[in-house]
């Protein structure tokens, strides 16, 4: 197994999970290693299952029991089911349009079970006193009981059920007397899982798998969540790159920092890094090796960038011989004052010019700030150059027919650059 060989070659693969590959963009081997985990569990904090309340999102481990194959009632959905039991009790599990589950596994096996607690609708609503008549919490100053009305005719008790039963059972136990009924909850049957995961395991407790760090290594507890399709979860990528590993596929991984700066920032090396990340021993690893890869990620895009500024570089350019002088001369010649920046952008430019490397600049400013006049002084010291005669119109998108501007310096009349606002206070001030 290599990294660039098809992860076709080396599973077996459903039509499901190749159309589930493709659409994780996973082909080979290289992309399988490299598909990293979104989060992690941690199997440390299983829990039991008389500590579960409805709504928890839990992992627990036990034994499986009772697995068979049903439909629902009323909606005909095939449906597998059983139960597993741990120590502290047994919990029902629903695997709705999952039929095969009961296939899969067998009463007895030891199995990891994740997911979200529901909890089944209780029919019997309300338990009502044998002697006592029904008594309700009013709800309206007008209705003080079952039968008494200071202001409306008697009530049926279906009627009187029916205004605001949960606001009863919230009220404080003491307004409640013997005899009076109970109004539960609407979700008050027995817990169960609806569609958990499921995984066969060796021991309880255990993780995912065996330590990729060798038969005497350290079992480790965290495990992987990875960005899943239809088809493969998570505990079939982590077994499938559990297998590359073991194949010996780290060897052919080649490490693409240098050494000093690996050591510089404390980083570790590309195959223990693979390692961590998709089954680490501590949270800190796992911390670690993203790290390590989010720095190799932002330091291939800046060699990247040096590379290509090395080759833009290679290239000459004509050098523009043009006296500093005479571009401030011509600058003063605006109907108005360059302002520093003004001035400062005309400088850079103009250095760069001079320079036997093509310029790549980015003049930008908001509208009004003078990009024209540094425009027009920059084509000035081009013409003037002696290397090109030109003439440079500059249109800016969205100002008038005033803003465009064509600079002639052999004319005696002045220049028209710069903003209407600057060209403006100008005239007012002339």
């Amino acid at each position: 197994m290599n990294p660039r060989s098809q992860v076709t070659d080396h599973f077996r693969i459903t039509p499901v999970q190749k159309a589930a590959l493709k659409k994780l963009g996973l082909n080979t081997i290289e992309d399988l290693i490299y598909h990293f985990p979104v989060r992690y569990g941690d199997t440390a904090e299983a829990r039991s299952i008389a500590s579960l309340r409805r709504g928890d999102t839990a992992v627990i481990f036990g034994k499986i029991s009772g697995l068979k194959t049903s439909k629902g009632f009323h909606s005909r959905v095939a449906m597998a089911d059983g139960y597993v039991q741990d120590e502290t009790g047994k919990m029902h599990c629903v695997w709705f349009n999952q039929p095969y589950v009961a296939k899969m596994f067998t009463d007895g096996m030891l199995v990891r079970i994740e997911g979200k607690v529901s909890q089944r609708k209780n029919k019997n609503q309300t338990s009502k006193a044998k002697t006592a008549p029904l008594s309700l919490i009013a709800t309206d100053p007008a209705i003080t009981s079952y039968g008494e009305s200071t202001q409306s005719p008697t009530i049926s008790e279906d009627a009187a059920l029916a205004i605001k039963p949960k606001e009863v059972a919230k009220e404080d136990q003491s307004s409640v007397q013997e005899g009076d009924p109970i109004v539960t909850a609407e979700n008050t049957g027995p817990l169960y899982f609806s569609n958990p995961k499921i995984e066969v395991v060796d021991k309880l407790p255990i993780g995912v798998g065996d330590s990729l760090f060798g038969d005497g290594g350290e079992a480790h507890t965290l495990y992987p969540v990875y960005p899943e399709s239809r088809g493969i979860s998570s505990s079939w990528l982590y077994h499938a790159i559990q297998k590359a590993f073991r194949s010996g596929v780290l060897d052919a991984i080649s490490e693409p920092i240098p050494e000093d700066i690996l050591e510089k920032y404390h980083l570790p090396g590309v195959r223990t890094a693979l390692i961590w990340i998709h089954a680490p021993l501590k949270n800190e690893d796992a911390s670690s090796a993203r790290k390590r890869f989010s720095f190799e990620e932002i330091f291939t895009i800046q060699l990247g960038k040096q590379r290509a500024r090395k080759e833009y570089a290679a290239h000459p350019s004509f050098m523009l011989e043009t006296g500093i002088a005479q571009v401030h001369e011509f600058v003063r010649r605006f109907p108005f004052k360059a302002t520093e920046a003004q001035v400062s952008a005309i400088e850079t430019i103009y250095a760069d010019m001079k320079r036997p490397q093509a310029m790549s600049r980015l003049l930008e400013g908001d509208v009004g700030s003078g990009k024209t006049a540094v425009a027009a002084a920059t084509a000035y010291a081009v013409i003037t150059s002696h290397m090109y005669e030109g003439r440079r119109e500059k249109v800016q998108e969205g100002n008038g027919p005033e803003e465009f501007s064509t600079a002639k310096p052999q004319e005696k009349e002045p220049i028209r650059a710069g903003t209407a606002e600057q060209r403006n206070k100008a005239a007012a001030a002339g």
